[in-house]
């Protein structure tokens, strides 16, 4: 009778899952800012970022330090030495970060990046502590922004001119040479860091009278937080323009009021003569300036 032996196979099943490692840091969401996963998104398919430019930093360029595409410049920290969680900042406003790692599932669904997408009204110049899904380490950087544009509308809503009845009427009893000459109102639509300068210049009518008659005086003002009583002067030269203050200088689309008053005891008002009239112009600049790194 011959022996049987009963051969066992045991089949073990072994489910490989991503290392999810510690991190240095947590990171934490602003309001109105966003992270979700996905599966392989780039710029242009993420909700209100048709328009956006990505940058992306990947092989031998996920290396710490300054980058740039020669529009967007990047200065990217990485905390821990193992590329799990990196701090960044740019010279320029940035709508979105894509951060890609190992492959992971989350909630159902197959996972390799988490996006970071910023406040629409708010873009970022930095954040910290941006990882991968579930800790794994990261492979890719994709920086989504918009190339820097800015447009900026001013309207002076006052009576552009100073004449000899306007003056009469002032200098009536009692005697007041400071007084309001409208208000400005500036609206600034942006997708770049800037500043805004502002002058004024002037015309006398007729043109055969004296130019000089203000002599590089600055009669005008605004005041600046409206109700403060805090007033700056407003150089007439367009070559050292006065900063204009904006609310919030971070801000993508502001609009803001400037009351403007005017001292006639700084006008040479004695040379007027019947029928002249001063004429002035406010003028409001704008530079675009990195938002720094």
């Amino acid at each position: 009778m011959k022996a049987r032996g009963l051969l066992l196979i045991v089949l073990t099943l072994i489910l490989i899952t991503p290392v999810v490692r510690g991190t240095t840091c947590e990171y934490s969401l602003d309001v109105g800012d966003q992270r979700y996963c996905a599966f392989n998104l780039g710029c242009g398919e993420l909700d209100g970022c048709s328009s956006c430019t990505e940058y992306r930093l990947e092989d031998g360029y996920m290396t710490p330090g300054v980058h740039t595409d020669d529009t967007i410049t990047v200065n990217v920290v990485n905390n821990d030495g193992q590329w799990l969680t990196f701090d960044w900042t740019s010279n320029i406003p940035v709508t979105a970060v894509i951060v890609k790692g190992g492959s992971y599932w989350e909630d159902g669904e197959k996972c390799f990046s988490y996006v970071y997408k910023y406040d629409s009204e708010s873009p970022r110049t930095s954040d910290n502590c941006l990882s991968a899904p579930a800790g794994t380490a990261i492979s890719h950087i994709t920086f989504c922004y918009v190339v820097p544009q800015i447009t900026v509308s001013a309207v002076w809503a006052a009576e552009l001119h100073v004449d000899q009845p306007m003056i009469a009427d002032w200098a009536a009893t009692p005697i007041q040479f400071t007084k309001p000459f409208g208000n400005l109102q500036i609206n600034v639509t942006a997708t770049a860091c800037y500043t805004l300068g502002i002058y004024y210049t002037y015309t006398v009518n007729p043109v055969t009278s004296d130019l000089s008659i203000l002599s590089g005086a600055m009669p005008l003002s605004f005041e600046y937080l409206t109700g403060s009583g805090t007033w700056t002067p407003i150089p007439p030269d367009a070559g050292s323009p006065v900063s204009l203050p904006v609310p919030s200088a971070g801000a993508t689309n502001i609009s803001h009021t400037y009351p403007i008053r005017i001292d006639l005891a700084l006008i040479a008002i004695g040379d007027l003569v019947a029928g002249d009239s001063i004429n002035f112009t406010l003028h409001v600049d704008f530079t675009v300036i990195d938002c720094g790194i």
